[in-house]
């Protein structure tokens, strides 16, 4: 069979034309992605430095927090947008102090740059409400992504809870006493013996090796996330790389903890609402 030639060069140079001009495109794609990335996060940092120079720095007061507290549910609402780098956040859009929804929403948005900063395009970030009124507003976020040339990917569980009279991000060993958020092993024995107690209740993935994770020791180190939600505080289990399979959530009812908190935290609210008053 006699081939053309001139047939078979016409074929090369189309099919080369077409390799250019998918390379064209996503050069174009990449370069311009990350610009509007760029802009997106540029545009995030401006926010936060407008709301710090508007509450000067500083954190602010309850009292500023609370002026329409008496009369008030002290419900935030809010909704789930999304964001530069294609996931869904939430910011609040309605509270009764703007100073305060601006203070918050500022911390949430910056909160976002720390996501998938090697890889937005390949950015997998679940943020879920889980509390939003009693001037209480908690979200907890998991996000997950991979950077090139990394031996795994990233897992970062990152809940986050706010005091709503006073705009500011409620730390554990702000709630409970004997916490120590820069030691090794930073949870209290009574509460480790709370949460061994509620371990038994996860159900752990199926096929997956998880003895001798969930002892007093790996949760005193590994369970120093939580959120709130109305089935009481939620401690987050984050593992090592290794045995990140066997993560998991540690729920415990209001009235148990309630004897270890200290007084006069956003705790005290979230009794009230539980009519845990005793």
């Amino acid at each position: 069979m006699e081939i053309n030639t001139k047939v078979v060069f016409t074929i090369v140079a189309v099919i080369a034309g077409i390799a250019v001009l998918i390379g064209c495109y996503l050069a174009y794609e990449s370069y311009f992605g990350q610009k509007e990335n760029q802009k997106w996060a540029a545009n995030v940092k401006e926010d936060v430095r407008s709301v710090n120079q508007k509450i000067g720095k500083k954190p602010l007061t309850a009292q500023q927090g609370a002026k329409a507290a008496d009369n008030n549910s002290g419900a935030v609402l809010y909704a789930m947008v999304k964001t530069g780098k294609g996931f869904m956040f939430p910011e609040i859009t309605g509270f009764e102090n703007d100073d305060v929804k601006a203070a918050v929403n500022a911390e949430l948005k910056e909160k976002t740059l720390r996501y998938c900063d090697c890889n937005p395009e390949n950015c997998d970030v679940k943020a879920d409400v889980s509390y939003s009124r009693d001037y209480i507003f908690s979200v907890s976020i998991f996000a997950n992504w991979y950077c090139d040339g990394s031996a795994h990917d990233v897992r970062w569980q990152d809940n986050v809870t706010f005091d709503m009279r006073s705009g500011k991000a409620v730390e554990l060993a702000d709630i409970f006493g004997g916490v120590d958020m820069a030691a090794d092993g930073a949870i209290n024995d009574e509460m480790v013996s709370l949460m061994e107690k509620h371990a038994s209740n996860i159900k752990l993935p199926d096929g997956v090796e998880c003895t001798g994770l969930y002892t007093r020791e790996s949760l005193k180190k590994y369970a120093n996330k939580y959120y709130i939600s109305d089935a009481g505080v939620i401690f987050s289990v984050e593992f090592p790389y290794v045995a990140s399979a066997c993560d998991n959530d540690i729920v415990i009812p209001i009235d148990e903890i309630k004897p270890l908190a200290k007084p006069n935290t956003i705790l005290d609210r979230l009794i009230v609402a539980a009519g845990n008053t005793n």
